[in-house]
């Protein structure tokens, strides 16, 4: 193969695996505004304890992704209720809506896109402790 096949070939897989990747539950901050201000939802933030200390969105409940007893602890949480997840920039959120959540049968579950840095882009206030 010559080198302008490969490297078109190794770009198409990137694009396909991108594409695999994006989650159908993203929802951009107007939305999530949007859904927060409804009170029917849970609203999770999945940093680390640390992260969350320097600052939340208020209502928010901190259940750590990297946690070894993350899993334990959302299948405390409500199937029914729809719930919305945030992180710093919207990966660990990510992953927990597609693989962990959908596993476990919720029925609504959105992630922010962009994560809390979205939020604070939108001059959105934070609860510090």
């Amino acid at each position: 193969m010559t080198k302008s096949v490969i490297f078109l070939y190794v770009v198409s897989l990137f694009i396909f695996s991108c594409s695999l990747a994006q989650n159908k539950n993203n929802i951009y901050i107007t939305k999530f505004e949007e859904e927060f201000k409804s009170s029917q939802y849970t609203l999770v933030d999945v940093r680390t304890k640390e992260e969350f200390s320097e600052g939340y969105i208020q209502g928010a409940i901190n259940i750590d992704y990297l946690s070894e007893n993350f899993t334990i602890e959302i299948q405390k949480l409500d199937l029914l209720n729809p719930i919305l997840f945030y992180c710093r920039s919207g990966n660990r959120s990510n992953k927990a809506t597609q693989i962990i959540m959908h596993e476990l049968g919720f029925q609504e579950v959105y992630n922010l896109e962009g994560g809390i840095k979205a939020w604070i882009s939108e001059s959105n206030p934070l609860i510090t402790e």
